[in-house]
């Protein structure tokens, strides 16, 4: 008996520790990164440029773990390069969900890791990745990739890139549709349904259990 409990025991923690490990990291449920660039959109001085994107179906939704960009090379001296999530209303850019962690710098070309923590997705809903930059030199510019028309891009759960290119016009967003995809990469994690939850508990009680009946 005492060895029974010591390996349901070990299990839990197992179980538990993957799924930790599993949140931490995510999956890469949507991505358009790696394709043969296009073209790229600058971002300079107090520009704001976003990309629309549609969570999948999971009915619990989603926990963002990071958004990677694939940046081309940048023009000048830019600064203060950030990336945050806003909510849509009406196909624009809304509330600002957040601010993401990462370089402020990505002037050089490569594929860029912007992460966060506790940011909550809804299942089935449009959302933006919006970047921007600091007040900058003229002529200085961040460059975020496109990819070219009809690009493919990978989507697990029914995420899909939307065709909504957002970017402010004085002080209001103006929204723009194409067939091509700014190269974006999210990892998140699906939140588990309260069965999962419940199924974890009731293994937890019955170590428990057999624990204290062993003492008894």
């Amino acid at each position: 008996m005492k060895k029974a409990i010591h390996i349901a025991a070990v299990l839990l923690i197992v179980a538990l520790l993957i799924a930790q490990s599993a949140q931490a990291q995510g999956t890469l449920y949507l991505s358009n990164l790696g394709d043969t660039a296009g073209a790229y959109v600058s971002i300079g001085s107090s520009d704001l440029i976003a990309q629309g994107f549609e969570t999948g179906t999971d009915s619990g939704g989603y926990v963002l773990n990071s958004v990677q960009l694939g940046m081309a090379a940048a023009s000048g001296n830019p600064s203060g390069f950030t990336v945050s999530v806003y909510s849509s209303l009406n196909g624009y850019p809304s509330a600002d969900l957040g601010t993401l962690s990462g370089s402020s710098n990505p002037s050089s070309a490569g594929v860029y890791s912007y992460t966060t923590s506790g940011l909550t997705l809804a299942a089935s809903t449009e959302y933006f990745v919006v970047a921007m930059a600091a007040a900058s030199p003229s002529g200085s510019y961040f460059a975020w990739v496109a990819n070219p028309a009809e690009s493919p891009y990978t989507s697990v759960d029914d995420w899909s890139i939307l065709p909504d290119f957002a970017s402010v016009n004085g002080s209001a967003w103006a929204v723009s549709e194409r067939t091509y995809g700014f190269q974006t990469g999210i990892y998140a994690t699906a939140v588990p349904e309260h069965s999962t939850w419940i199924l974890c508990l009731l293994g937890g009680g019955f170590t428990f259990y057999l624990r204290t009946r062993q003492r008894c």
